[in-house]
């Protein structure tokens, strides 16, 4: 008899014939509230008029989402069914599915999608069920994070990552831990993008500090090539040569790791920065051997003028003043050209070309794997690796927008175009609200409080509040 079936035709389990404190149409409600808003419609369906089945989400969460899922052929769900009906032992049923008896300590917020057909020997269900987090809250990403390492790694690298999650969720962005199972996939696979960012590949005889490293390393590139593509178009400030000193602007992300290597520094982590558009790098070099790096970002009075934003030397160190005079000069001397966030950040087409090149052929990997999970990964993958870029705000459009008063207010504006809201969308600014405030306390009517002088409202304000006191 199919699944569907079964929900409209089980019987009283001998749970539901117990008395209970708790409102069954509450206690339902709240089963179905548990699970992932997602996957709550398949929940529902299928523990619908079965008391046996709905029980499920309380004594073994794993087993109820496995049937509502997919998991397995539908020829053992639909004997793990009949075997619920009867009131088999949660271990008979789960043999019938093969599904590991550990999956029975995660809570069922944790499974959003089919699961891999994970090993439920003795030795593995107790390794695992071992690293199986304490804090709810965590489990929904780890059983994803080890399910994805066991179908590129197997049970080894599986092992690994369960128990190292709690380091690796400690030393990274919550959001990039995922992709640990794509730096382990991309370290036997040459002549990929991916390859070529490695600092170091997966190597079990490595300390874990020193794998995080790597790791961490490589998602700062991977950053890198995301934001930058194959790299950005006609610089800011064009290159120059002044004196003995070359200035060269960092267009690649290989320029980017490079220059973090002669100078020993951070640039390999400018990804997250240079995503704003709004900064531009360049290494300066001199006798061919790079000295320092200078980072030219939005002036504080007009962000529309290039400004130094800082210029280190070897290991951060500072630099003498001769080669702040040059860098200067280096300004001075470049054409005055407003500021445009399209020249910094290459088209959304061309940046998403290279994160389809760099994500492409572990994405693939995961659709060709044999494991039915393996194709929902790859659709989860495409979702999170490869999003719909937005394009950058043009120079035509920037041209149009009022001339800012400050950086904030600038890249307020930049925000408002991007999204296409207009000037009564958006709402106002802590110095708006501030001014008008200030203006209304003055007497200015509300139509001059864009116009009013600072200077002449607080003097005014002053007036009216020494003529309060005096009444």
């Amino acid at each position: 008899m199919p699944i569907s079936d079964h929900a409209a035709t089980g019987r009283m389990s001998a749970t539901g014939q117990q008395s209970r404190t708790e409102d069954p149409a509450l206690r339902r409600a709240r089963r179905i509230a548990d699970y992932q808003a997602s996957v709550r419609p398949r929940i529902a369906a299928l523990s619908a008029n079965a008391p046996e089945l709905e029980d499920l989400a309380d004594s073994f969460p794993a087993l109820l989402f496995a049937l509502a899922s997919g998991y397995s052929s539908a020829a053992a769900r639909d004997d793990a069914v009949a075997q619920i009906l009867s009131g088999a032992s949660l271990r008979q049923i789960s043999d019938t599915l093969a599904l590991p008896v550990w999956l029975r300590r995660l809570p069922p917020g944790a499974f959003t999608e089919l699961m891999p057909q994970l090993p439920g020997d003795a030795d593995f269900s107790l390794r695992l069920g071992s690293f199986v987090p304490s804090d709810r809250r965590r489990a929904q990403a780890w059983l994803v994070g080890v399910s994805d390492a066991y179908l590129i790694g197997g049970r080894d690298f599986a092992l690994w990552t369960a128990r190292n999650w709690s380091a690796l969720i400690a030393s990274m962005l919550p959001a990039r831990v995922g992709l640990v199972s794509a730096w382990y996939w991309c370290s036997s696979q040459p002549g990929t993008r991916a390859h070529s960012l490695l600092a170091g590949g997966w190597d079990p005889q490595r300390s874990t500090s020193a794998l995080l490293d790597d790791i961490n390393t490589w998602l700062k590139r991977v950053a890198l090539v995301e934001w930058l593509g194959n790299g950005a178009l006609t610089p800011w400030i064009p290159d120059a040569q002044m004196g003995l000193y070359e200035f060269q602007t960092l267009r690649t992300p290989e320029d980017y790791i490079r220059a973090a290597a002669d100078l020993d520094n951070c640039l390999e982590q400018f990804g997250a920065r240079l995503a704003n558009g709004v900064s531009t790098v360049a290494r300066i070099r001199r006798g061919g051997r790079t000295i320092a790096c200078i980072e030219v970002g939005l002036h504080d009075i007009d962000p529309t003028m290039p400004a130094i934003v800082q210029l280190r030397g070897l290991k951060n160190k500072r630099v003498p003043p001769e080669l702040w005079r040059k860098a200067y000069d280096w300004l001075s001397h470049a054409p005055i050209e407003p500021f445009a966030t399209d020249r910094l950040t290459p088209p959304a087409p061309d940046r998403m070309a290279a994160r389809q090149d760099l994500w492409g052929p572990y994405i693939a990997h995961f659709e060709a794997h044999a494991d039915p999970a393996g194709k929902v990964a790859a659709q989860r993958l495409k979702r999170t690796l490869l999003p719909r870029l937005k394009p950058c705000v043009t120079a035509e459009r920037h041209a149009l927008m009022p001339p800012p008063q400050g950086t904030l207010q600038q890249l307020q504006r930049v925000r408002a175009e991007t999204l296409g809201q207009t000037a009564d969308d958006r709402p106002p600014t802590m110095l708006q609200r501030v001014r008008d405030h200030i203006a209304t306390l003055a007497g200015i009517p509300h139509a001059e409080h864009e116009l009013f002088r600072w200077d002449d409202a607080v003097e005014r304000l002053e007036v009216a509040l020494r003529g309060r006191g005096r009444r």
